[in-house]
C-alpha cells in the first residue's frame, strides 16, 4: 500500500509476471504458460487442484491458439505436419477435457493433486527416454540437468511462501486482504492487555490475602484481650 489512496495488488502482479514468463517459455519449447500458472496458483497461492487445472488448460488454449494463428496467417511458417497433427489433437481434446473435468469433480483433492504429480513424473522420464539428451550434446544434458535442480528449488520456495501467506491469513480470521503489519500491533496489544489483567488480578489477590491477614491478627487481639478480662 502506497499512501491512502493508491494500493498495489502485488497478486495481481505476480500472476501477471508468471504469464509473462510462460508465454516466453511456450514460445520457446511448445510449453510453458499452463506449468507457470498452475505453479503459482497451488504452491503459492494454495488454490485447490480442481480449480488450478482447469484454468492452465484454458490458458494454455488460448495461447496456443493465438500463436498458432499468428505463425499460420502472419508468418506463413506453419508446416502441413503441424496441421496434421493439430487436426489428430482436436478428437482427443474435444473428448478428453470434458471427461475429465467431469471425472475429476468427484474426486478429492488429494487423489487429484497425487494423481497430477504421478502423470507429471512419468511425463518427465518419458520425455528423458525419448529424446535421450545424453547422446545429442553434453551441453543439452547439462542444461537439462540444471533446469530440473532449478525448477524444485524454484518450486520449493513457491511452497514455502505459500505456506506462510496461509498462516497469515489464518491470523487474520480468513480476511485475505489484511494488512500483518496491522495484525501484529493487534496481538501485541491483546497480549499487553492480558498482562495488565493478569498484574491487576494478581495485585487483588495480594490486598485481599493482606486484608485477611490483618483480620486474623485483630481476631486475635480481641481474644486475648476477652482472656485477660476473664482472669481479672
Amino acid at each position: 500500500r502506497i499512501g491512502d489512496r493508491f494500493a498495489i495488488n502485488w497478486k495481481a502482479l505476480v500472476l501477471l509476471l508468471g504469464g509473462f514468463l510462460g508465454g516466453i517459455f511456450s514460445g520457446i519449447a511448445g510449453s510453458g504458460i499452463d506449468i507457470c500458472s498452475f505453479a503459482l496458483l497451488t504452491l503459492l497461492f494454495r488454490v485447490t487442484e480442481k480449480t488450478a487445472t482447469p484454468t492452465s488448460v484454458v490458458l494454455m488454449a488460448i495461447n496456443t491458439c493465438i500463436g498458432f494463428g499468428y505463425r499460420q496467417f502472419i508468418m506463413n511458417e506453419i508446416s502441413m505436419d503441424s496441421w496434421d497433427y493439430f487436426f489428430v489433437c482436436i478428437p482427443i481434446v474435444v473428448i478428453g477435457a470434458p471427461l475429465g473435468s467431469i471425472i475429476g469433480s468427484f474426486l478429492y483433492r488429494e487423489v487429484l493433486a497425487i494423481f497430477v504429480y504421478v502423470t507429471d513424473t512419468v511425463q518427465l522420464i518419458a520425455a528423458l527416454i525419448i529424446v535421450k539428451p545424453w547422446k545429442i550434446s553434453s551441453i543439452l544434458t547439462i542444461t537439462s540437468i540444471v533446469f530440473i535442480i532449478l525448477g524444485g528449488i524454484i518450486f520449493s520456495i513457491l511452497t514455502r511462501i505459500g505456506l506462510k501467506i496461509m498462516s497469515n491469513i489464518e491470523e487474520n480470521g480468513g480476511d485475505i486482504n489484511a494488512d500483518p503489519s496491522l495484525n501484529r500491533n493487534k496481538k501485541k496489544n491483546d497480549d499487553k492487555r492480558v498482562q495488565m489483567a493478569s498484574h491487576s488480578e494478581l495485585t487483588q489477590k495480594d490486598k485481599d490475602n493482606g486484608d485477611n491477614q490483618n483480620d486474623e491478627c485483630q481476631g486475635g487481639g480481641e481474644g486475648n484481650d476477652d482472656t485477660l478480662d476473664d482472669l481479672l
